[in-house]
């Protein structure tokens, strides 16, 4: 054997053997699963008002939509793919720096825009709220009252009720029932202002349920791997156990655990119950609001206000005060949820607080149905006119 051959044989020696069923190639690596935002699809209104005429053309007249907690997401695994719930940090005001401004900012607009802010904050809407501060000349009060009486339908201005009480009793009424409802919900409720505010904090988790549902996994208990726990030691627990480590007994020290997260899942909602100047409560309904730091769909707080109002105006037709009713009301979840599920329509953002001529909006057909309509009328002429010329010969 020459070198060269013995060269060889040596490299083929130490050269990998090649196998056809396996790959030499390094392993793929498994990059992490990262979840999209889901993007929505939005609609101006005129073309939302076309496809339900079409729908209704398509369906009948008394065709009409769902509402939106009515849809489920049924074997699409949306939530592994995409950021579906809304997350606990909601901005709701910012500012742009990119800008600067050398002119300072005039007091009365920052007081216009806390203003609008706080009406916003009711659930009312922004032009609507433009609308009234210019209307009231910046009477957030006044405010309050227009728009209430707007989205509810209610005489602006109220009439007067004619009574016999006097102003000073129906006062000390509402001074009685005050002491009342404070010896009932105690540090619950709050007078934000006196004889014109009053608060109570609510705890509504049946709310936060229907619009923040969390499947949780619960882990499966396996019954065979169970060990019975230790009873703990009477002594040990008042500081007179002589045996130690070699107690029979357990003296493990429990360790409180600490939800650091706590706060972002501490939902709260106030309802805001207020007394206009010269109120004849409770021969007529205060004002109800409610108001949360929980994100919830537009107009929800309204929706819920609305059956308040109508408890409330129901007993004031009988002089009976309301406040505890509407709070009882508040907290049953089978009558709010109820009447959640009713469809009810409140003042369009594109209408007007004043104007009348637009109470009900006037639909725009589709110009398709207004072609199929045209061509049945012609279709309609022929046919008689053909029918015409047939009798005549």
């Amino acid at each position: 054997m020459d070198s060269e051959t013995a060269i060889n044989s040596a490299d083929r020696l130490l050269r990998p053997l090649a196998d056809a069923r396996i790959s030499n190639l390094p392993p793929l690596e498994k990059h992490p699963v990262v979840k999209e935002e889901l993007q929505f699809l939005r609609i101006n209104d005129d073309l939302q008002e076309q496809i339900l005429d079409t729908l209704c053309y398509i369906h009948g007249s008394d065709f009409t939509l769902k509402d939106a907690s009515d849809y489920r997401d049924e074997k699409s695994n949306l939530g592994k793919k995409f950021w579906v719930d809304q997350g606990s940090l909601v901005v709701k005001g910012g500012c742009n720096f990119s800008q600067n401004q050398d002119t300072a900012v005039d007091e009365s607009d920052r007081l216009k825009q806390f203003a609008l802010f706080r009406l916003e904050s009711y659930g009312f809407h922004q032009s609507h709220c433009v609308e009234a501060l210019n209307h009231c000349l910046g009477n957030i009060e006044d405010c309050l009252y227009l728009l209430y009486s707007k989205y509810f339908n209610m005489p602006y201005p109220s009439p007067v009720i004619k009574t016999d009480l006097l102003p000073e009793e129906l006062l000390e009424q509402r001074i009685d029932e005050k002491s009342s409802l404070e010896s009932i919900y105690e540090k619950s409720f709050e007078e934000k202002v006196k004889n014109t505010v009053w608060i109570l904090k609510l705890k509504l988790d049946y709310l936060i349920n229907i619009f923040h549902k969390k499947n949780l996994e619960l882990p499966k208990k396996n019954s065979s791997n169970l060990i019975k726990a230790k009873e703990k030691c009477k002594l040990f627990i008042r500081g007179d156990c002589k045996y130690g480590d070699k107690c029979r007994f357990s003296h493990k020290i429990e360790e409180v655990k600490v939800d650091v997260n706590s706060h972002l899942n501490n939902f709260v909602f106030e309802l805001e119950i207020r007394f206009q100047t010269n109120s004849q409560y409770p021969l007529e309904p205060p004002l109800i609001f409610l108001k949360t730091n929980a994100v919830l769909p537009p107009l929800v707080n309204l929706h819920i206000c609305k059956r308040l109002l109508e408890e409330a105006t129901s007993l004031a037709k009988d002089g009976i005060p309301s406040v505890y009713t509407i709070t009882e009301l508040l907290l049953n979840s089978d009558e709010i949820t109820k009447h959640l599920k009713k469809q009810i329509e409140f003042l369009s953002p594109k209408l007007k607080l004043f104007d009348v001529k637009a109470t009900i909006p006037s639909r725009r057909r589709s110009s398709h149905y207004k072609r199929g309509l045209q061509i049945r009328v012609i279709n309609g002429l022929i046919a008689k006119r053909k029918y015409l010329v047939k009798m005549n010969t």
